[in-house]
């Protein structure tokens, strides 16, 4: 019997689109699924490590944006975006190499077994699995908004009471270091929100955009607001301090609630 090669086997493993992933180039597939087409090509470890990697670029940018560093941030977020670009340019040359000795190894270890065994190992190794992206992303999509519901019930009355007390401790003018409130870290969304007090207006006030600008009534005080690029900033004068407080959500899905819940509850005791 002819002995058949790797990428006779190939064919069985990688199944529909076998010319498309040899020949390489851009995945819109990857584009529009991001790390949900890995699980459904089963590349499970490549998913986990892929799925670790953004939750941790978006605690960085999250992190950088509490302590204010713009470099940090626009350093962050350029990583984020490569992160997820760069992966549509050579997935497709990528899972055909890893599936490539994924069949070495199988022909490796099967090295008695006939044509139609090894073809049937192939098959059910490699193709594709659309069960488990579906599951675990409505899995996902379940846990993060009961995680978001309980975390919300846990703690925005502990984090309302430590707003309220920032807001009204003495904190040095010249200390204009971030106080950050982390709200939530689920699956769905990343909260925070940050104070200081100065004696003297901030230098953000100035620079934000006037278009973006209105007043907000909160319990009796009239903050000035502000929107920009996904932040909601928030002035006032009070007993002769300035005061800034910033709220801020990535991949808001249920947290705009909890900080709708925490602006509201703005006062000085």
């Amino acid at each position: 019997m002819e002995n058949k090669n790797e990428e006779y086997y190939l064919k069985y493993l990688i199944g529909n689109n076998y010319e498309s992933f040899k020949r390489g180039g851009f995945s819109f597939a990857y584009f529009f699924f991001g790390e949900y087409y890995l699980l459904y090509r089963k590349m499970y470890l490549i998913f986990a490590i892929k799925y670790l990697l953004s939750i941790t670029i978006k605690l960085g940018i999250l992190y950088a944006y509490a302590a204010s560093d713009n470099n940090a941030v626009l350093i962050a977020f350029g990583i984020y975006i490569l992160s997820n670009l760069l992966p549509d340019l050579f997935i497709k040359k990528y899972y055909y190499n890893y599936s490539y000795n994924k069949v070495t190894k199988i022909l490796d270890e099967c090295k008695n077994k006939s044509e139609k065994e090894i073809i049937r190992i192939c098959e059910s190794l490699g193709g594709t699995n659309i069960l488990l992206p579906i599951v675990l992303f409505v899995f996902f999509m379940f846990i993060g908004n009961f995680k978001t519901d309980i975390a919300s019930l846990k703690t925005i009355d502990i984090n309302v009471r430590e707003l309220k007390t920032k807001l009204t401790e003495y904190i040095s003018p010249q200390d204009t270091s971030y106080e950050n409130f982390t709200i939530m870290k689920g699956s769905t969304c990343i909260v925070s929100i940050n104070t200081r007090r100065s004696l003297d207006q901030f230098e953000s006030y100035n620079r934000l955009d006037d278009s973006m600008y209105n007043v907000k009534t909160i319990n009796n005080n009239e903050w000035d607001h502000f929107y920009d690029s996904n932040v909601d900033y928030y002035y006032i004068k009070h007993n002769d301090f300035y005061y800034e407080v910033r709220t801020m959500s990535i991949n808001d899905h249920k947290c705009s609630k909890s900080i709708d819940i925490l602006v509201e509850n703005l006062s000085f005791e």
